[in-house]
C-alpha cells in the first residue's frame, strides 16, 4: 500500500512539474511565432531590440527601433495579451506606444530626481525604485522615511490602500520639483498606471533607465 502511495505522488509531482513547464512556456508567443522564453535581445548594427516578458495575468512583446544610448526610440511591430484577450496589430501598437511615453516620462524624472545610483542588475534596480514610487506595496520598514502617515479615508490602487499625500510629495505640482512631467507621473502612480508598469514591464523600465 506505502508503495502505491508512494508511486501516486511521484506520478502527480511529475504532472505537477510538466504543468507548471507548459504554463510558463505557453504563457506567451515569440514575434516569430516560437516558444515564449522571455528576456531582451539588442541587435544595435541593426538598430533593433526584441523584448518579451510574461506577467501574471498575460504577457507582452515587441520589436522597437534603438539606438545605443539612447534607448528604444519606436515600437515597430508588437502583441500582448491580458486574460483570455490577445491584442495585435495597431490596436497593440498603440497600447505599447503609450506604455514607452509613461517608462520615458519616468526614467527621465529618475535621472534627474537626485535618487538616481548605481544598480546591479534589474533585481536590485527594482527593489530600490519600488520602495521609493511604490510605498504601499512594500512592508513597512522599507518605505521611505518621508512616506507620511495613512488617512483612514485613504482609497485604494489596484487593491492597495493608497497615499496620495506622498504623491503630492513625490511629485509636487507647484513648480518645485523642478521637473515638467511632475503633473502627469502623479497622475499615472494615483492611477494605478505606475504599479501596472512595474508589475507588466519591470525589464522594459530598467532597459530604457540604462540603455
Amino acid at each position: 500500500m506505502r508503495k502505491k502511495i508512494t508511486q501516486g505522488c511521484v506520478a502527480f509531482m511529475v504532472f505537477l512539474l510538466a504543468s507548471c513547464t507548459s504554463l510558463v512556456e505557453w504563457t506567451g508567443r515569440k514575434l516569430s511565432g516560437g516558444p515564449y522564453q522571455g528576456g531582451v535581445t539588442i541587435d544595435e548594427a541593426a538598430g533593433k531590440l526584441y523584448y518579451s516578458q510574461g506577467f501574471y495575468r498575460g504577457w507582452l512583446e515587441f520589436t522597437a527601433d534603438y539606438i545605443a544610448g539612447e534607448g528604444i526610440i519606436a515600437i515597430t511591430e508588437g502583441a500582448l495579451k491580458r486574460e483570455d484577450t490577445v491584442i495585435k496589430g495597431d490596436e497593440a501598437l498603440g497600447i505599447l506606444q503609450n506604455r514607452l511615453d509613461r517608462i520615458n516620462a519616468l526614467t527621465e524624472w529618475m535621472a534627474q530626481s537626485g535618487y538616481e545610483r548605481d544598480f546591479a542588475g534589474q533585481k536590485d534596480f527594482e527593489t530600490y525604485w519600488r520602495a521609493l514610487l511604490l510605498p504601499e506595496t512594500v512592508s513597512r520598514t522599507k518605505r521611505p522615511a518621508s512616506f507620511p502617515a495613512e488617512a483612514a479615508t485613504t482609497p485604494y490602487v489596484e487593491g492597495y490602500r493608497w497615499n496620495h499625500a506622498y504623491t503630492a510629495l513625490l511629485f509636487p505640482v507647484d513648480g518645485s520639483g523642478g521637473n515638467a512631467n511632475n503633473a502627469e507621473l502623479a497622475k499615472m502612480r494615483d492611477s494605478g498606471a505606475l504599479l501596472r508598469d512595474f508589475d507588466e514591464a519591470a525589464l522594459w523600465i530598467y532597459v530604457q533607465y540604462k540603455p
